[in-house]
């Protein structure tokens, strides 16, 4: 989610109410918003998720930023800073 937000600073709104294929398909497409789904109960048993697995949505315009923002992190080639060097 860092990821997603560092190119704009606005943070993504993430919505955990609905059918899972509403909110992990519909709703990013026709939104064009990132989406994290924790999938209903009737996903979990007819598909065997198990209880700690979540869907994490992100339509196409996005990627591009998200790849982007790695590098500006640690993930990427930013090195690493403790909070207290920081203040």
């Amino acid at each position: 989610m860092t990821l997603v937000t560092w190119s704009t600073g606005v943070s993504s709104r993430c919505s955990f109410v609905g059918s899972t294929c509403h909110m992990a398909v519909t709703c990013p497409l026709l939104k064009g918003e990132i989406n994290v789904v924790l999938e209903d109960f009737t996903t979990r048993r007819r598909q065997d998720y198990e209880k700690d697995e979540l869907i994490f949505s992100v339509p196409c315009h996005h990627l591009h930023s998200i790849i982007e923002a790695v590098w500006h992190c640690t993930v990427g080639t930013a090195s690493f800073v403790e909070f207290d060097q920081m203040v």
